[in-house]
């Protein structure tokens, strides 16, 4: 395992149990189960593709690392999607990861939606 892969579930380790520890529940005891929700998930998918968004997580370490976790989503034109061949709408995502401002790396991906 190298030390970026070491550092990368550090940061998703700082990130998902604070996020966890606040999952609800009362105020001690065995949290309640979650209501059921119902999702539009055309609607949710039609949000991601014609929205342009930006979503940024900060962390601190125990060692005093600073973490910056960021995903940014920006609609995009018809595409055609590779596997099927079929068009649709389509959506540019890019997601970065840094440590005290040193980048760990980019991420873009293009999301395809033909509903």
């Amino acid at each position: 395992m190298t030390i970026t892969t070491r550092i990368l579930h550090r940061f998703i380790l700082i990130i998902a149990l604070p996020l966890a520890a606040c999952g609800g529940g009362g105020s001690g005891g065995i949290p309640s189960a979650p209501l059921p929700v119902t999702v539009n998930v055309a609607a949710a998918w039609h949000q991601l593709l014609t929205t342009n968004a930006t979503w940024t997580t900060t962390a601190v370490a125990p060692d005093g690392s600073n973490f910056t976790f960021t995903v940014q989503v920006a609609a995009g034109a018809t595409g055609t999607f590779p596997v099927t061949g079929q068009t649709g709408a389509t959506s540019r995502q890019t997601s970065s990861v840094s440590i005290n401002g040193a980048s760990l790396g980019v991420s873009t991906n293009t999301l395809y939606f033909n509903g």
